[in-house]
């Protein structure tokens, strides 16, 4: 599959659901050209180091959205169906 260009990237959001069971982070970033899905990066105890190096800095003043664990396995799945090498 062609790797997707993130040289459009003007959005990244933070989605953060509660904890898992175990009390690990269950938080990602998802990244946005316009209006089209770019890209999706678990953050496990990466922070805004979980994104490629050109999208470090949106990640780090991203606005942080509240989601159910439901919903962020939607958003994976989304990225997933777009380019799997850019879900992780």
């Amino acid at each position: 599959m062609p790797e997707i260009n993130l040289s459009g990237v003007t959005t990244v959001l933070h989605l953060c659901a509660p904890n898992d069971r175990n009390g690990n982070p269950n938080r990602a970033f998802v990244a946005f050209e316009r209006n089209a899905l770019r890209g999706f990066w678990a953050e496990e105890y990466r922070g805004c180091h979980a994104v490629p190096d050109q999208l470090r800095e949106l990640a780090a003043f991203a606005p942080r959205i509240n989601v159910s664990a439901r919903d962020l396995i939607s958003w994976r799945k989304a990225a997933a169906d777009l380019c799997p090498d850019l879900c992780n």
